[in-house]
């Protein structure tokens, strides 16, 4: 069996604070979707079976939401009427069933919506949004560098060549370390470089299947996958790091566990 990749958050190594225009957030949030594709299929399932049709009679019968791509908040100001209260219902019905009301979740679902409207074999494939564009918060000063002339007369080029990168070197430090000290200055933050994929897979069997984390603990044990066996509490930390990385505001209350096979 090949063994998984993780895939890396993000390009650089800074990302913003707002989680909204992260790299990083962005990333785990694909990656999170993609988890769904493996433990609960029905959720992108759902989307196109339940949702796509009201999308659909919304869009046949509202002309401004052809054309120029919006977000979905923009839509519930050029759309009323009983097609939009209708969809809205059935998109956040969508959600909450799967304890996953987030804004986002919203947002990108109607950005994957009008992606399959547009191209039939997306939503065969049901891919989920992967556009994005980021602001450039802060980009650092051209990196210049002079040394002195070669004398090749009376110098080796084997010393000049060691001169000339020892004061390479250095000046490719200093830039480093002021360029990283203006990025911080500027509220940027370090990307994560680090991260389980085995996290996300225990998110969505949490927030979204409604396990609990013993239960998730048990199935894992059951599976008989190798590597170190997991508790709860491993489960729960496991959980908490992938609600960090995607920018998830609440988790489900044990009230919200549904019964799952």
């Amino acid at each position: 069996m090949a063994k998984r990749t993780t895939p890396q958050l993000g390009m650089g190594d800074y990302v913003t604070q707002d989680p909204e225009d992260s790299q990083s957030v962005f990333f785990a949030r694909i990656a999170l979707i993609e988890a769904t594709r493996r433990h609960l299929p029905q959720f992108l399932q759902r989307l196109s079976r339940e949702v796509f049709p009201e999308f659909c009679r919304l869009v046949e019968g509202n002309g401004s939401l052809r054309g120029i791509p919006i977000t979905w908040q923009m839509a519930q100001s050029l759309s009323s009427g009983i097609e939009h209260e209708r969809f809205n219902q059935v998109l956040i019905g969508w959600a909450r069933a799967f304890n996953a009301e987030e804004e986002w979740i919203l947002e990108q679902a109607w950005r994957a919506l009008q992606v399959w409207l547009a191209f039939p074999e997306f939503r065969e494939s049901l891919e989920w949004g992967r556009g994005h564009a980021w602001r450039e918060v802060f980009r650092s000063e051209r990196f210049q560098f002079e040394w002195e002339s070669w004398q090749v007369q009376s110098r080796p080029w084997t010393k000049y060549r060691a001169g000339l990168q020892k004061a390479f070197e250095k000046a490719v430090k200093e830039f480093e370390i002021k360029t990283r000290a203006a990025a911080l200055a500027h509220g940027l933050i370090s990307a994560p470089r680090t991260h389980s994929a085995d996290n996300f897979d225990w998110f969505i069997l949490y927030q979204f299947r409604g396990l609990s984390s013993s239960k998730i603990a048990a199935r894992i044990a059951a599976s008989g996958k190798s590597g170190a066996p997991h508790d709860p509490s491993t489960i729960l930390k496991g959980v908490r790091a992938a609600q960090k990385l995607v920018g998830w505001k609440c988790l489900r209350s044990n009230s919200q566990a549904r019964k799952t096979r």
